[in-house]
């Protein structure tokens, strides 16, 4: 990489267990680096804890009141926000829980932990990420879940979709909804 490397946190890979448990093994993952070890729960505990919505319906929602336990603030960021402002975040709250949406057709979103910054040897700006999913690379081979560096554009992968949303711990709060 070009050198400009920011790592705001450190957190644990967690990789899904099930094709819908992205969002699980994501938030045990940023459990790992909020230190508030009488909140946090594992995959499974999570999976048991929050059964998923049917079909997505109302999931968003749902999510972030629920997240508001573990002391988890939410809010959405759009596309035009996000260099800026994700860039403020890390430096403010160390670790961000990202969801963005997969596919146009599909109510559901992805979600990985977005844990740094970076500037590549052509000086754009890369994204650190603990990606609880395999997933295709540009190279077009798949990579297991871990540590991956991404692009902007990674984070918006469905052209008429601008926003993601943004997940972070906030020191003795119990968690909002932005």
């Amino acid at each position: 990489m070009g050198g400009h490397k920011k790592i705001f946190a450190h957190p644990r890979v967690v990789a899904q267990q099930t094709e819908v448990s992205c969002w699980a093994a994501a938030l045990e993952s940023w459990f790992s680096v909020v230190n508030d070890p009488a909140r946090a729960k594992n995959q499974p505990e999570l999976m048991k804890d929050f059964p998923l919505v049917p079909n997505g319906k109302d999931f968003n929602k749902i999510f972030r009141m629920y997240v508001t336990k573990f002391g988890m603030s939410t809010q959405w960021m759009s596309l035009d926000d996000f260099p800026v402002q994700i860039t403020h975040m890390l430096a403010k709250w160390g670790v961000l829980f990202i969801a963005y949406h997969c596919e146009s057709t599909s109510p559901w979103y992805h979600d990985v932990i977005l844990y740094g910054v970076d500037t590549d040897d052509l000086g754009l700006t890369t994204y650190l990420v603990m990606n609880p999913s395999w997933k295709w690379s540009e190279s077009r081979k798949m990579v297991p879940a871990g540590y991956q560096t991404w692009r902007r554009d990674y984070f918006f992968p469905v052209p008429d979709d601008n926003e993601v949303l943004v997940g972070w711990r906030e020191k003795n709060s119990p968690g909002k909804v932005y």
